[in-house]
């Protein structure tokens, strides 16, 4: 459900519009200033903003000019009576996506907040990565591993993981604390070109708990379940 943050001044219609964008499947936080928009924005980004131009305290233009410098990607629209061209042209100068007027039919004022929902949905799925992706370093306590080096530093020496350690640790991490049969493992190491039997195997998570040092209790084995990582 994506959430839209409206800020209207106007009460009645902060609230009327409010109303349509939840019967149309929107979560909505509505503010009613300026001020108020940039303290909402900050404590939680929404995933569209709905702006009118003429608000207190803090000006819809500012305000979308702030909205913009710190979310570059997050549609924001522009609903407002003062639909005039040289507004609609300062606005989009400043970062809105959209425009759009006041006087403007309910479904059509609604057909501009999906078309933004659907830009904000599309670009977090493009920008999202992939499911197997780790951080540049992974942190277990005070062990760190720089994932393109393959280096752990354990804070007092520092080594570095063979292939086939390191695909064993990536597999874990994917897993996210489900157990991986030895099996599994194996059949993740065969996949990279390494050949492997369950003697290599147990040789891999040797040198990998060794190397961890500490952080390596944290690769835990269970009879009959295989082995796991403790994120």
């Amino acid at each position: 459900m994506a959430e839209v943050l409206l800020v209207e001044d106007e009460r009645i219609l902060r609230n009327h519009y409010a109303a349509i964008f939840e019967r149309e499947g929107f979560s909505v936080r509505a503010v009613k200033d300026g001020e108020a928009a940039l303290a909402a924005f900050a404590g939680k980004r929404p995933d569209v903003a709905v702006l009118d131009l003429d608000l207190p305290k803090v000006s819809g233009f500012r305000v979308c000019e702030e909205f913009r410098r710190a979310a570059p990607a997050m549609p924001i629209v522009v609903l407002t009576a003062n639909d005039s061209d040289v507004n609609e042209v300062r606005s989009l100068g400043l970062g809105a996506d959209d425009f759009c007027s006041k006087t403007e039919p309910e479904n059509v004022i609604v057909a501009h907040i999906r078309r933004a929902a659907a830009r904000a949905e599309s670009t977090a799925a493009a920008s999202a990565p992939p499911p197997d992706a780790m951080p540049a370093v992974v942190k277990l306590g005070r062990t760190e591993i720089d994932t393109a080096t393959l280096v752990v530093d354990r804070g007092d020496g520092a080594d570095r993981l063979t292939g086939g350690e390191w695909e064993v640790f990536r597999q874990l991490w994917k897993a996210n604390g489900r157990p991986l049969s030895p099996e599994e493992l194996l059949d993740a190491l065969r996949e990279r070109g390494a050949p492997c039997d369950i003697s290599v195997l147990y040789v891999y998570i040797s040198g990998l708990r060794r190397k961890l040092g500490s952080a390596g209790e944290l690769i835990t084995s269970q009879r009959r379940v295989g082995y796991r990582l403790i994120r």
